[in-house]
Parts: C-alpha cells; structure tokens; sequence
C-alpha cells in the first residue's frame, strides 16, 4: 500500500509554499513521489517542484473550498492522476476548480480597505475564534 505524507502550511503564504516545495524536493530525492497542490504557481515553480497540480482560488484553499467534501474531491482526483501519470520532471496540471461566485475573490483577498467596520469586526471575530480553537486543538 502506498505510503503518503501530507502537509499544509498556511503562513506566510510564500514562504509556506516555498518551505513546502523545499520539502517536497528533499520528499523526491529519498524516493517518496509528491504532488503539490499550491494556489501560489509562480512560487512552486520557480523552485522547482517535480508535479504540482494548480489551483485558482485564494492562498489557504489549493486543496477546494472550505467544508465542501465534492470541491476537494474534485482537486484529490487529479492530483492522484498526476502522482500515477507524470511523465517528466517539472508536470503542472491547472485544477478546473473555481471559486463560488466568480473571479470577485481576487479584489477582495486580504483588502481590509474593502470591508466596512462591521465586517472587519466580524473578521476579527472570526479570526480570534479560529485562534482559540487551534489553541484548544494542540492542549493535551
């Protein structure tokens, strides 16, 4: 049975990609076959990544949209095609993914500007919520 490893990373984005890549990199030299799915291309593939299936939707979500079982099928599907069917080194597939409700994500991602107070103290709300709960998650 095959053996898989798995990471995310989250923050900061281009160093989380590039720190995952990195790793993926060493993953391939001791014989272990990756697949990277990034929303950030340019950066897996400038370091150079041997398959990496791209996603365009926001930094944090290569692997599908939150809590939505399908949409992340829909990026695993291709991206085990790929780790079965890469043909050479350096294989990028573009994921047929997209974002619900149009490309409008792209104006909006981290852009305090465009929130009014109450969404940004929403926001915060949120983010302080997600905090504790990662918080609670590492307690023994």
């Amino acid at each position: 049975m095959p053996r898989t490893v798995r990471s995310t990373t989250r923050a900061p984005v281009a160093l989380g990609h590039q720190s995952l890549a990195l790793l993926a990199r060493q993953l391939e030299t001791a014989g272990i076959a990756t697949v990277i799915l990034a929303a950030a291309c340019d950066i897996v593939e400038h370091v150079g990544v041997p398959r990496r299936l791209c996603s365009d939707l926001p930094q944090g979500h290569a692997a599908g949209w939150p809590y939505d079982p399908a949409s992340q099928d829909l990026t695993l599907e291709p991206g085990l095609r790929l780790l079965e069917s890469a043909g050479c080194a350096r294989t990028t597939v573009r994921s047929l993914s997209r974002w619900p409700g149009g490309d409008g994500w792209r104006d909006d991602y981290l852009n305090p500007g465009a929130l009014d107070e109450a969404s940004a103290a929403a926001a915060r709300r949120a983010h302080g919520q997600s905090l504790a709960t990662a918080r609670s998650l590492r307690q023994p």
